[in-house]
């Protein structure tokens, strides 16, 4: 009977800390694949919304603001790159609300300077969700990836 009582005891005693690592370990697993499946691609989540809802105006750079939003050219005519309408970057990356883009989706452009209408031009705006991947992309840094 004595011998019983020891090794429940026992067997509690080692559960717990096997239960406390098994947990951190699930823990830092979670974490990390959750940090990796947040980090948004441009060439995989950014361009096919700008395919979708930018090219079928800005194709050739020479429309009203200046910027190709086609799949080759979308990179080189966002990141770094000065607004022909406001004093901003159109993509400065880490800073979404520095971004005179993400003013232009949301129709904010006014209070950052600029002037026109908000983008998409007499079309529907983006969702919550593609202007959000849009702005966790900047904030990511805008890498060309």
């Amino acid at each position: 009977m004595l011998r019983l009582q020891l090794l429940g005891s026992l067997g509690i005693a080692l559960a717990v800390p096997l239960a406390q690592f098994a947990n951190a370990s699930s823990s830092v697993t979670e974490a990390t694949t959750s940090a990796a499946a947040e980090e948004v691609s441009f060439n995989k989540k950014v361009v096919p919304i700008l395919k979708r809802r930018c090219a079928v105006c800005h194709i050739t750079g020479n429309e009203p603001g200046n910027m190709a939003l086609t799949p080759n050219s979308a990179y080189d005519s966002l990141v770094n790159q000065r607004s022909v309408q406001s004093n901003l970057l159109r993509v400065n990356p880490g800073a979404p609300s520095e971004s005179y883009i993400v003013h232009k989706l949301q129709g904010s452009q006014a209070e950052a300077g600029g002037i026109g209408d908000r983008m998409p031009y007499m079309a529907p705006p983006l969702s919550s969700k593609q202007l959000q991947l849009i702005e966790t992309w900047i904030s990511q840094g805008a890498q060309n990836n």
